[in-house]
């Protein structure tokens, strides 16, 4: 098993995992958007529980902010 994923959701990158030790079991988030700063630090078994937390917030989100983080340029 890998020591770092990336969390994507709508094929855009929210933030990595890493494991701190090559033997630790869980990883910790690192948001790579201000809108998931809030899983920022929070440490997951894996990447899909990471994703399913990614994709939670993001459906909690109004649909206008949601556009707005995913808008491409």
């Amino acid at each position: 098993m890998s020591d770092a994923y990336v969390i994507e959701v709508q094929g855009n990158t929210v933030g990595i995992i890493v494991r701190k030790h090559r033997y630790e079991e869980s990883f910790r988030f690192m948001s790579a958007l201000h809108a998931f700063d809030c899983l920022d630090g929070q440490e997951f078994a894996g990447p899909l529980e990471a994703e399913n937390a990614a994709w939670k917030l993001l459906r909690e989100m109004p649909r206008s902010v949601t556009h707005a983080i995913f808008a491409k340029s």
